[in-house]
């Protein structure tokens, strides 16, 4: 997402959650087609796809997601286990370097493990913590959604600042494929492009497969504060062809 905004302006506040939400809302005009490699077309186009795709928030918001509207309790054990389920089921592979020992928020530290990959670095409160803001250093820092444990994703390695109270610990997943080089030829932020790559993952395990084909949609309007609505480039004669946006 476009970084550099303080946590007080909705926009720098809203990147994470809206970049997480990767199909079939344009965040940005590069779009990966995807196509069924089923013998046979579906009866009914998307059978299931608000379950499916619904999985598809933001990476740091899957508890909310869990728990619905009854919301969540601090809880850092419960935040580790659900946030590192999800990230293995996403595609990251956690770093060989060891998690840090507790530290005492606010610090900075620098993830080794992403140097030439792009991946996340995971915060982990400790018991009588609470983190309330993370970001690299000379970007945007991000509220955290879950004070629990809390994900800052960039590409190569650079200086996270954690803001919060009491004890963190850190440590670093890469999505396994991904590298700066491609950040920087797509345009894309570390947090867009990552989320690209966590929707196809999703797809593929739905059994779609993606087309040798990039599109792009200039001149998107917006029709609300942080949305924007997009045309379907086209639309096939029979089932359904699901966009990554």
């Amino acid at each position: 997402m476009p970084r550099g905004e303080r946590p007080s302006d909705p926009p720098a506040r809203l990147d994470r959650t809206l970049a997480a939400v990767a199909v079939c809302v344009l965040l940005f005009g590069v779009l990966a087609a995807m196509r069924a490699r089923r013998s046979g077309e579906p009866t009914e186009p998307f059978v299931g796809a608000r379950g499916s795709f619904g999985m598809l928030g933001s990476r740091d918001a899957e508890r909310m997601r869990l728990a619905g509207s009854g919301g969540f309790h601090m809880d850092p054990v419960m935040a580790r286990s659900t946030l590192e389920a999800l990230l293995a089921n996403r595609g990251y592979v956690v770093g060989a370097t060891a998690e840090t020992p507790p530290r005492q928020m606010p610090f900075d530290m620098a993830p080794s493990d992403l140097e030439g990959r792009c991946g996340v670095v995971v915060i982990i409160g400790e018991a009588d913590a609470m983190i309330e803001e993370a970001g690299v250093v000379g970007g945007a820092t991000f509220v955290a959604v879950d004070h629990g444990a809390f994900t800052v994703a960039m590409c190569g390695t650079a200086l996270v600042h954690i803001e919060g109270h009491g004890g963190a610990r850190t440590r670093a997943w890469f999505y396994p494929g991904l590298t700066p080089s491609m950040r920087v030829a797509t345009g894309l932020s570390a947090d867009a492009l990552l989320a690209h790559a966590e929707a196809e993952a999703l797809l593929r395990r739905l059994g779609y497969e993606p087309v040798d084909e990039v599109l792009e949609i200039p001149g998107t309007q917006r029709d609300a504060a942080w949305f924007a609505t997009l045309e379907a480039p086209y639309r096939p004669a029979t089932g359904c062809v699901p966009f990554v946006a």
